[in-house]
């Protein structure tokens, strides 16, 4: 019999290669269901044909990840360790296979399972399967956090093979990942560790390798980039060129990259819990003995750990250190400012709110003459920066204070500082920027002190490198011949991460640009030798991104917007441009078929790509508003900050020409009464000022506001006319009060919230933000700044005010993860009673608005305060939360937008695509968690097995926290409607609670589907058990519940045949429950 499976087996290997993955794609759905038995086959010979056809058919499938984790779990245990030589060939160029469809990731994953086989040859095979996979497509998408743990086992093994294989893995994962792997060793013997260094250190000076297998998707975006369509020889060979200039600079940076980040692996590490009782007694004491060993211990500890925790002591920590900067003795002094480098590296984005309060204390330390000092300031202050996201506006106030101190060393520090910020920054500051650095610069040239004059020397350089000298030299016009030589020699000299600004090519050369060629729109063809526009110093900001932000953060924000796009789209059947972000068109993507395959375009249109936009999608794109011009207001609900006014040198200038003097000088004034009165002038101004329909900008009001008289106003009377004129700018329709003048207003008006005096026209000037956009934008602006408040009453007060809105408000739209993670942080675990006290009120107000789920979220508290929100929830667990008050302008315009229901569709309380529970808990794939094995589960002749099955689903549901995608497979509903006709009539009545729940849980019962279990759920209202035709009668309700339409297009056409049944028990209960349903809907029409 093995001879006919491999003659079958061949057969089948012949024909999958000859099926066409678009025409015949059912084909291949016909044959996966036998693949796993393929490469298990018991017979040697057989089965290195399975493998032969399995291979075939990952090679020519359309989607041959279905069975994936089925087939890697059957060469993992039968093939890697088998006897013939072939067999393993073929399994681990399976392996390869499979990873190349899309993500090597999964098989990893499934490899690893081999780790825990009992034979050390099924080991051994699993660790070098896992090293091949590496070595071919890297490091870049594999879990490394979970393959680093799972080597410990092969490490640990008896046998010297495995040990011996596991040892050539790691030093291939050094290859690619470097000095990150070295933490996660750590816990091995001394003796391997130190064999291992050695092994390391022999390929240390290797250079990076590259990847030697392509994925897929890689495959295809070098075949379009390596053939444009109806290009000519001359367009062929600039496209050869720019190729290869792009191999070479793809080749010279994966050559310089710095590999894969150790803190991304690395667990974080609550330092709090690593410190003595008496530390904070030990550091104030008045022997530095004492205070120099309770720091060392804390830099000891720091030094151990590669990420920390951001744990409510943290901040205390940061700031005790922060206070001995300062202190008399140099070796504490030391000693603190290393551990703030080292809080700096080891939270890096939750550590940037500390620079601004401790570096100044750094820069004033650096006149220091100890050079040990002098180091340690240098460390810890290239720390801030990159704890700052490499942002220079957080340190451009902090080295303008350092460059016109008194002390020169200060100075010249302050220079060296930004220079070290300037060869590292992602992006090319402004010409504003240029021209306040450069200034400062121009002075250092001139200054009594020879370092300060090297240090501005050198400094300038590194700007003329980053930016060139082109556009520095109008800045730094007036610089003698001898300076402006020393000035260029260090811009030789200097080194920058940014790549440098590229000349201008002729049309020959910007033919074939260096990224990918973006096709052109139907109709645009270029004229013969038409000149493509140099590329500028400084891109164009995309709109609707702040300008402020850095292109790397910019980049990863526009990847998650598009790849949200794409599952959503997917998700429900339509096209991605509808889902697309209106400030990022999208550009026209090539199609699946090579470029050899495309139809030669003629004539003039010769220079387009062939991949165009159908013109359906290229109307639909240019029906969305915002894609031109100014971005829609509906489109906007919150999440994109927009500075409509930069806050640089010309700030003054705006604001003289835009407010009366007498507004400005009463500002000015020393008497608050006459602040009042330029207040009160200032609010009938901007009143006047809309009426006439020349209305001022908003924010350009904020930004002076907080200037003079500032938010640290001390009379209440002058604060609160402030804050009332933010509210009346935020509910002027006839003013663009813009989400830049938000969030300028939202973190000062929050801070007084805690004031009695205040409390009122704060409160009332955020809602009328949150009225003219959303409650999603102020929350999110507000989240940070109550996290930062030390006063328990402050913080009471924020937190029952975020609670009173969103009772007002509702919970629509609003991104309740982050809400839950501050009140979770600052109030439920505050050592304060009220503060505790109102952030359990606030989780009760959650509980009201999302149900029991909420628990979920608070899986780490102590006892105590679980058994108070367990009071609290039963308290309030009956009540419903009311119908919002108040209005969302953002959400109405989106539901106006989108066909809804007009204002008071936006005043609901949830429904619709906003959602909050998908923030909560994201809707999961059923499919993924149950896996395809569960048919044949279904489908066992042992009721035992059937129920089990059953019990997966329900199980896969409850894991879910019953939040699904509604894109259940028609094969679940086939099986689970033979499951209506089993034998077991208990297994029937847990079918159709299945049948329920999963229209509930996934809000969607689709007619096709329910078209499957229809007439076998009406013919269960048959059964004499009553609890069956309950059940039944539950499931149909669901089905009605979740999609009306699936009543008139799957239920009612299975009626007339499910009333052929004579029982009377069937018609009496089908035609009630058709009265229940089909009444309400004739009452409304």
């Amino acid at each position: 019999a093995w001879k006919a499976r491999a003659d079958a087996y061949a057969h089948l290997t012949k024909e999958l290669k000859q099926l066409d993955a678009d025409r015949q794609a059912g084909q291949f759905n016909i044959y996966e269901n036998y693949l796993s038995k393929m490469i298990l086959d018991t017979n040697m010979a057989a089965q290195e044909a399975g493998l032969a056809t399995a291979i075939a058919f990952v090679q020519n499938a359309p989607n041959p990840t279905r069975r994936r984790e089925e087939m890697v779990a059957g060469v993992v245990t039968k093939c890697l360790a088998a006897t013939k030589a072939g067999t393993r060939a073929l399994s681990l160029e399976l392996l390869l296979l499979l990873s190349e469809v899309d993500n090597p990731g999964p098989v990893v994953t499934g490899v690893i399972e081999g780790f825990d086989a009992k034979q050390p040859k099924a080991v051994a095979a699993a660790v070098t399967a896992v090293r091949e996979i590496v070595r071919a497509f890297g490091v870049k998408l594999i879990n490394l956090k979970v393959l680093l743990k799972a080597l410990a086992k092969p490490f640990s093994h008896k046998d010297n093979s495995v040990r011996a294989e596991t040892q050539q893995l790691a030093v291939e994962l050094y290859r690619w990942m470097r000095q990150a792997i070295l933490p996660s060793l750590q816990d091995l013997p001394p003796v391997l560790l130190k064999d291992l260094e050695s092994q390391f250190a022999a390929v240390a000076s290797e250079p990076l390798p590259r990847q030697a297998r392509l994925l897929r998707s890689q495959q295809e975006a070098e075949e379009f980039d390596s053939a444009p369509a109806g290009a000519g020889p001359q367009a062929s060979a600039n496209a050869n060129a720019a190729g290869n200039a792009n191999n070479s600079a793809a080749a010279e940076e994966e050559s310089t990259d710095p590999g894969v980040d150790a803190w991304e692996l690395a667990d974080p590490v609550d330092i709090t819990k690593k410190l003595p009782d008496d530390f904070y007694e030990m550091v104030m004491s008045s022997k530095w003995k004492e205070r120099k060993d309770a720091i060392q211990q804390l830099h000891d500890s720091l030094q151990k750990a590669i990420r920390l925790q951001n744990s409510p002591g943290t901040g205390d920590l940061i700031q005790e250190m922060g206070k001995k900067i300062a202190d008399i003795n140099i070796i504490v002094a030391t000693v603190a400012i290393q551990s703030l480098g080292l809080f700096a590296l080891g939270l890096r984005q939750p550590f940037a709110p500390y620079v601004q309060s401790t570096l100044p204390a750094l820069i004033e330390r650096s006149k220091e003459r100890k050079q040990t000092v002098i180091d340690a300031i240098r460390l810890t202050t290239d720390a801030y920066f990159a704890a700052a996201g490499h942002d220079l506006l957080t340190i451009g106030d902090h080295y303008f204070t350092g460059a016109s101190h008194k002390n020169p060393q200060v100075r010249a520090e302050s220079n060296h500082f930004l220079r070290r910020c300037l060869a590292i920054v992602p992006a090319r500051p402004g010409k504003g920027d240029i021209k306040r650095y450069s200034e400062q610069l121009k002075a250092g040239l001139d200054d009594g002190d020879a370092g300060v004059r090297e240090s501005a020397a050198e400094c300038l350089g590194t700007l003329s490198k980053l930016v060139t000298s082109k556009v520095l030299e109008p800045f730094i016009e007036g610089i003698d011949k001898i300076k402006m030589d020393k000035v260029n020699e260090h811009a030789e000299k200097a080194t920058i991460k940014l790549k440098a600004v590229a000349p201008a090519r002729p049309a020959a050369a910007a033919a074939g640009p260096a990224s990918r060629p973006r096709p052109r729109p139907a109709g645009s063809a270029a004229a013969p030798g038409a000149r493509a526009p140099a590329p500028s110093a400084r891109q164009e900001e995309p709109a609707g991104v702040s300008a402020n932000l850095p292109p790397h953060i910019r980049a990863k924000l526009e990847a998650s917007a598009k790849a949200a796009a794409i599952k959503k789209a997917q998700r429900e059947g339509k096209p991605i441009d509808e889902f697309l972000p209106a400030d990022d068109p999208p550009s026209p993507a090539p199609t699946r078929a090579p470029p050899a395959k495309r139809p030669a375009a003629a004539g003039a249109s010769s220079a387009a790509p062939a991949a165009r936009k159908p013109p359906a999608a290229a109307s639909a794109s240019a029906a969305r508003p915002g894609v031109k011009g100014k971005p829609a207001p509906a489109k906007d609900l919150g999440e994109t900050i927009r500075m409509r006014i930069a806050n640089d040198d010309s700030i003054d200038e705006k604001i003289a020409s835009a407010l009366p003097a007498s507004v400005l000088g009463g500002f000015e004034s020393s008497a608050w009464k006459e602040r009042m009165e330029a207040m009160d002038e200032l609010k009938e101004y901007l009143g006047d000022q809309a009426v006439s329909g020349s209305g001022i900008h908003p924010e350009l009001v904020i930004r002076q506001l907080a200037r003079k008289p500032g938010w640290k106003e001390s009379n209440f009377q002058v604060n609160a006319r402030a804050f009332q004129i933010i509210e009346w700018m935020a509910g002027e329709e006839s003013l663009d009060f813009s989400t830049g003048a938000a969030a300028l207003s939202v973190p000062p008006l929050v801070e007084k919230l805690g004031d009695i005096k205040l409390k009122a026209p704060a409160a009332s000037a955020l809602v009328a933000i949150a009225e003219r956009y959303s409650l999603k934008l102020v929350a999110g602006l507000a989240t940070e700044p109550i996290r930062s408040q030390k006063s328990p009453k402050v913080l009471a007060d924020c937190i029952a005010w975020l609670d009173t809105q969103m009772i007002e408000f509702g919970t629509r739209g609003l991104a309740l993860r982050p809400l839950v993670s501050m009140v979770k942080e600052v109030g439920l675990q505050s050592s304060n009673a009220q503060t505790r006290a109102r952030a359990v009120t606030f989780m009760g107000t959650l509980r009201r608005a999302i149900g029991s789920a909420v628990m979920d979220l608070l899986d780490d508290l102590n006892p105590q305060l679980v058994q108070l929100l367990e009071a609290e929830f039963d308290k309030v667990g009956s009540q419903p939360m009311p119908e919002p008050i108040r209005t969302q302008h953002s959400l109405a315009d989106s539901d106006m937008a989108g066909g809804g229901g007009g204002a008071s569709a936006s005043t609901a309380g949830g429904g619709g695509g906003d959602d909050p529970m998908d923030d909560l808990f994201p809707r999961q794939d059923l499919h993924a968690l149950v896996g395809s094995g569960i048919y044949k589960q279904l489908g066992d002749s042992n009721w035992k097995e059937r129920k089990a099955g059953l019990d997966a689903i329900l199980g896969a549901l409850e894991s879910a926290n019953h939040r699904i995608l509604p894109n259940i497979s028609g094969d679940l509903y086939t099986a689970l409607k033979q499951r209506l006709q089993d034998a077991n009539k208990n297994l029937i009545t847990v079918t159709l609670g299945l049948l329920a729940a999963l229209s509930t849980d996934s809000g969607a019962a689709q007619p096709p589907n329910i078209r499957i279990v229809a007439l076998t759920t009406i013919q269960c209202l048959a059964d004499k058990k009553p609890q069956l035709r309950v059940a039944a009668v539950a499931a149909m309700t669901a089905w009605a519940n979740a999609t009306p339409a699936s009543v008139e297009q799957a239920v009612l056409p299975a009626i007339p045949s499910a009333l052929a049944d004579i029982s009377p028990e069937l018609r009496l209960t089908l035609l009630q429950w058709l009265a229940d349903v089909l009444t309400p809907r004739h009452a409304k029409g």
